[in-house]
C-alpha cells in the first residue's frame, strides 16, 4: 500500500475515495490536508442535520451561533443553566426560554435559529410535502439539507467567506446527501449513522497505507504508483479557467501530476456519469497524454466512441472560447459586425461569454457571443 498514491486536483474529490477505502477496509493517509468528514464545514453541516433528528447538545452548541446570531458566552451559560435546572436538552431550553420571552435574547436571532430547525424538521417529517423521483435530480434528503442551509443562513455565510475550497467541499457534501436520498428506504438517521462511521474511525498513523493528496501538495515528490483521479473537463482542467494562460497553468499542473509516478501511472475519469447533474466529459489532458509522446500508454477500458466525439466537440468549443478571450473587447470599444454593422459595447458578460452591443442601426441592444466575428474600429 505504501507505494501507492492517489492524486486529485481539489480537496473535495477525496470524499468518494475515502468512503470506498473505509467500506473496503483499505488503510489510507491524507497528506497535507484533512479527511473529508473532518473538515470544518462538513462537521457544521452534519451538526445542522443532527439538529433535525437527535438535537444533541454538541450539535446545538456548534450551530446555535453559526453564523453569528449574537448568542455569546453569557447567553450560552444561561441556556446551560436552564437546561441543567429543568433536566432538558439545550435546544429545548432555548425554545422554552424564547416561549417565556426571556429578555436575555432581545436583539438576537435566536428565534430565527429555532424557526430554521423547526421548519426543516417539518419538511423532513411531512410525507406529502415533497414529491420526488430519481429523474427530478433532487431527493427528499437533498431538499431537507438545502432547506436548513438556506433557512439558517449557513450557506450564505460560507459564500461570504469566499473560500472556494470550503464551497467545493460543501457542494460535494450536498451531492453525497442528495445521492443517499435515492437509496432504498433512505432516511436521515441512516445517513448520519454512516457519516459517524466515516468520522469516528481510529486514524492511527499507519505506514503501510495508500497516500492521498492534492497535486499541489505532491510537487517535488515521487511515488512508485500514482492514480490520477477526476480527469474530466470542468474538474481538471478546472471550470474556473477563463484565459489561455489559465489553461496553460492547468496543463503544467497536469504534467506535474503525471510525472510523479516512477513505475506506473493510472488515469481515471467519470466515464460520462452525472450523479451531480452535470455530464462528465473526459479531460483534454487524457487525449493529449494518449496522443503526444507518452510511452507505454494503454487504455484499460476504451471510451465509448460517441462520448469521445462529444468530448472533442466540447473541447474544441472551449478552445475557441479561450482563444476569443485573448482578444476580448472591453466596455466602450467600437466594433463592427458583418451583419449588424458598427456599434458600441455597453456590457461584457464574462459568465455568459457574450457582449451586449448597441448597434448604430438598431433600436435595441443585442447580445453577441465572444466567439462572434467582430472587428475593432
Amino acid at each position: 500500500m505504501r507505494d501507492v498514491a492517489i492524486l486529485y486536483r481539489a480537496h473535495y474529490l477525496s470524499r468518494a475515495l475515502e468512503e470506498a477505502f473505509i467500506k473496503n477496509d483499505i488503510p489510507y493517509r491524507i497528506l497535507a490536508g484533512t479527511e473529508f468528514y473532518g473538515r470544518r464545514e462538513i462537521k457544521d453541516m452534519i451538526s445542522y442535520l443532527r439538529m433535525l433528528t437527535a438535537a444533541d447538545d454538541v450539535s446545538f452548541y456548534r450551530t446555535v451561533n453559526l453564523p453569528s446570531r449574537k448568542i455569546g458566552k453569557n447567553k450560552i451559560a444561561a441556556i446551560k443553566e436552564y437546561s441543567d435546572a429543568h433536566d432538558c436538552s439545550a435546544y429545548q431550553a432555548l425554545k422554552e426560554m424564547l416561549k417565556n420571552a426571556d429578555p436575555i435574547f432581545a436583539g438576537t436571532k435566536a428565534q430565527n435559529y429555532v424557526d430554521a430547525i423547526e421548519e426543516s424538521r417539518a419538511l423532513l417529517s411531512d410525507q406529502n410535502s415533497y414529491v420526488y423521483t430519481v429523474g427530478s435530480g433532487t431527493s427528499k434528503l437533498g431538499s431537507v439539507l438545502q432547506s436548513v442551509l438556506d433557512k439558517s443562513g449557513y450557506e450564505a455565510f460560507l459564500r461570504l467567506e469566499a473560500d472556494q475550497d470550503r464551497l467545493d467541499n460543501a457542494a460535494e457534501f450536498k451531492r453525497a446527501v442528495n445521492q443517499a436520498g435515492f437509496d432504498d428506504d433512505a432516511s436521515l438517521e441512516d445517513f448520519l449513522r454512516r457519516a459517524a462511521l466515516f468520522t469516528d474511525l481510529d486514524r492511527e498513523d499507519k505506514k503501510d497505507a495508500v497516500k492521498m493528496l492534492t497535486i499541489h501538495a505532491a510537487k517535488g515528490m515521487e511515488f512508485k504508483y500514482v492514480f490520477l483521479c477526476g480527469m474530466n473537463e470542468g474538474v481538471f482542467p478546472s471550470r474556473k479557467v477563463q484565459t489561455p494562460e489559465d489553461m496553460e497553468e492547468e496543463r503544467r499542473i497536469a504534467y506535474v501530476a503525471m510525472t510523479r509516478a516512477k513505475d506506473g501511472l493510472f488515469i481515471t475519469d467519470a466515464e460520462g456519469k452525472a450523479n451531480d447533474g452535470i455530464f462528465k466529459y473526459p479531460s483534454r489532458f487524457v487525449f493529449e497524454a494518449a496522443g503526444e509522446g507518452m510511452t507505454n500508454f494503454d487504455i484499460e477500458a476504451p471510451l465509448d466512441k460517441r462520448l469521445v466525439d462529444e468530448s472533442q466537440k466540447i473541447i474544441k468549443y472551449d478552445e475557441g472560447r479561450l482563444k476569443a478571450s485573448a482578444t476580448r473587447f472591453k466596455k466602450g470599444d467600437r466594433v463592427r459586425h458583418k451583419v449588424f454593422g458598427s456599434g458600441t459595447i455597453v456590457l461584457v458578460n464574462e459568465k455568459a461569454f457574450c457582449y451586449t452591443i448597441k448597434f448604430d442601426g438598431l433600436a435595441t441592444e443585442r447580445s453577441v457571443q465572444f466567439t462572434a466575428p467582430l472587428k475593432g474600429e
